[in-house]
């Protein structure tokens, strides 16, 4: 349920906001379709360093809270990735985005910076029965957290949740395959906003 309202309110706020960074958007940035209603780049190194998070009360409570519920071994590999979140396999140094689709799929984009520790993380959310198992298609590894999807390949992690229930891997295959020159990226949308 958390994790729904996550989403909810992250549709809210990507009807509201279009960002885009550079000039030639990375690979794990052309999943994002040309036709998105709505894209925001959050720079989640620079909230976290603004922020001081490692010296947040909210992630002290986290960590203490979840001391009670995990055992030693996972409490201590939580930890590790809390200090360092390059630990599952995904790059934070770069944007994350986040985008809406016309259809009112809401979908996160994230770069890979290692398959293998991705792998090894995902893994580990299976076991603790976060996740399913991780499954290969059309070259691609597929995972799912209740409603929410998620695949990924070498380049990009590709999250989407429908907010009106309808089935979404389709679309995610669809989009992880599109050529650059249909993403969003290459789109005059994107250079209009880089250019104000």
């Amino acid at each position: 349920k958390r994790i729904n309202t996550l989403f909810v309110a992250m549709a809210m706020v990507l009807s509201l906001v279009m960002v885009s960074c550079s000039e030639k958007q990375p690979d794990y940035v052309a999943v994002i379709p040309k036709d998105a209603t709505a894209v925001v780049s959050v720079d989640m190194k620079s909230i976290a360093e603004k922020s001081n998070l490692a010296k947040s009360p909210i992630l002290s409570f986290a960590r203490k809270y979840a001391g009670m519920l995990l055992n030693d071994k996972t409490k201590q590999q939580l930890d590790a990735i809390i200090d360092d979140p390059s630990l599952t396999g995904l790059d934070f140094s770069v944007p994350v985005y986040l985008f809406q689709t016309p259809n009112h799929c809401v979908g996160l984009t994230i770069k890979v910076g290692d398959g293998s520790l991705l792998e090894e993380f995902l893994g580990g959310l299976e076991n603790q029965k976060i996740c399913s198992a991780v499954k290969s298609h059309d070259d691609l590894q597929w995972v799912n957290i209740d409603d929410i999807n998620m695949a990924f390949d070498d380049d990009a992690l590709l999250i989407m949740m429908s907010l009106e229930g309808q089935s979404v891997p389709d679309l995610m295959l669809a989009l992880m395959q599109m050529p650059y020159e249909e993403s969003f990226a290459a789109s005059a949308g994107a250079e209009k906003i880089q250019k104000l």
